[in-house]
């Protein structure tokens, strides 16, 4: 295995790694609906942009798949996978973070969020319950499209981070 690859598997797992843990630990439980909020998705947008796409995706749908499968909402897993893969796919892993190309894909990322999640809850749950699950997401997608824009002006200004994402590409 090439150093490039093996980087970039290592740096995968611990995408996956903080997207699980932010999404499994920081979460808070939807009121009146199902489902929850969590910080975890400013973690897909981030690693979205510093790893090449496939890796990219898996480092989403991993992380946010098993968060479901450990806090009791296994019935999500599957939408998740797609859900969370389809809003990697909306960043950009050019060489800034902060760009307006990947502050223009929190917009499309949180309608795929938001769209993602109503459809397949309309089918589990119905309309009433999908609309009320959506207000609910769109508040996640909102906080962390917030966060997703904190870290990445944070991290654009450290040479360490810079240098892992020349390394990577």
């Amino acid at each position: 295995m090439r150093k490039k690859s093996k980087k970039r598997l290592a740096a995968t797992a611990l995408a996956a790694a903080l997207v699980f843990i932010f999404t499994r630990f920081f979460m808070m439980p939807i009121a009146g609906g199902n489902g929850y909020i969590h910080l975890g998705d400013s973690f897909v947008y981030l690693f979205a942009c510093i790893l090449p796409l496939p890796y990219g995706l898996c480092a989403a749908s991993i992380g946010a798949s098993l968060a479901d499968l450990t806090s009791g909402y296994a019935i999500y897993c599957i939408p998740t996978i797609i859900i969370k893969a389809a809003m990697a796919v909306c960043f950009s892993s050019k060489k800034t973070v902060f760009s307006l190309r990947n502050i223009t894909a929190l917009v499309a990322a949180t309608v795929v969020l938001v769209l993602g999640y109503y459809i397949f809850e309309l089918f589990l749950y119905g309309h009433e319950a999908a609309m009320v699950n959506s207000a609910g997401t769109a508040v996640q997608g909102v906080a962390n499209a917030l966060l997703f824009i904190v870290f990445s002006v944070v991290l654009s200004r450290v040479r360490a981070y810079n240098t892992l994402k020349e390394e990577l590409n």
